[in-house]
């Protein structure tokens, strides 16, 4: 599995509204003989430029954890919806785009060779980056403002639709290939 972490290091800042996706190890202990239903709104202050995501807006995670005993794991299930502001692929500008995924995130309490498999840190199990990460994901490659009319241009150039360049590349004939345009070819 790809490992967050040995690509891009971050420390990611959490407004939590409602309840927490945060737990002491001490409350997760508690768990062993039940679920844990959550449901949340959450805001990230700072997102790291190299995800490409400007800002992340009605965050809602709804989830649940429940503590596996045979081998010491907390599993969690999360439902996250909210709206991420990515920039256009041709203008730069905010767009929103509305996302709505889900997670299955597996935390342990011992250090274990299975990549699948995130360490619960000493002060405790804090879902925020899991959650960041799965918003990730859902992050498109490219995205371009809906109803975009005009297209930036400058001296010498200009960013044009595809179906324009199709037309212009249909109508116009480089003028040094077009004696070719009357030659006929003759079987022997």
């Amino acid at each position: 599995m790809f490992d967050f972490n040995d690509h891009i290091a971050y420390n990611i800042n959490v407004d939590t509204l409602g309840e927490s996706v945060k737990w002491t190890k001490h409350e997760l202990f508690a768990l062993k003989e039940q679920e844990l239903d959550f449901d949340s709104e959450i805001s990230f202050k700072e997102i790291p430029t190299q995800m490409g995501i400007r800002r992340l807006e009605k965050v809602h995670v709804a989830g649940t954890l429940f503590y596996e005993k045979d081998n010491d794991h907390i599993l969690a299930q999360l439902q996250i919806t909210g709206t991420m502001i990515v920039p256009c692929a041709i203008t730069l500008d905010d767009v929103d785009y509305a996302f709505n995924t889900s997670a299955d995130l597996v935390y342990g309490f011992n250090e274990e060779d299975d990549p699948d498999v995130f360490l619960i840190p000493k002060d405790g199990l804090d879902l925020s980056e899991g959650i960041l990460n799965a918003i990730w994901l859902e992050k498109p490659i490219t995205l371009v403002k809906p109803g975009l009319k005009s297209y930036p241009k400058g001296e010498g150039w200009e960013v044009i639709t595809e179906e324009d360049y199709q037309k212009s590349k249909s109508s116009v004939l480089d003028p040094r290939l077009a004696i070719l345009k009357d030659y006929k070819q003759h079987d022997e």
